[in-house]
């Protein structure tokens, strides 16, 4: 899983790539590090279309809906670049 979050301006934020192992907790809540404060995004439902449709990889962009810390009035607006790959077992393991 490769994670790119920008802020608004485009400044990278964080850039984490990690692998998922089959034993560890499935979780793919991720904390938005910008202003906001409380902000996450969720890629559940990107995960399970690519795994529904068997899909080797799966791509897009999220945006930070939390209120801002600086304004309340408007989004964060943090994204989140994704993308996920998939490496299914095959019968010889």
């Amino acid at each position: 899983m490769d994670l790119r979050m920008e802020a608004p301006s485009g400044t990278i934020l964080e850039h984490v790539q990690r692998v998922i192992d089959p034993d560890e907790p499935f979780q793919l809540d991720v904390p938005c590090p910008n202003a906001c404060g409380n902000g996450h995004f969720d890629l559940m439902e990107a995960m399970e279309n690519a795994l529904a449709s068997n899909k080797e990889t799966a791509e897009g962009l999220s945006l930070c809906e939390a209120a801002s810390y600086a304004d309340p009035r408007v989004p964060c607006g943090a994204k989140l670049f994704y993308q996920m790959t998939v490496r299914y077992k095959t019968e010889n393991g």
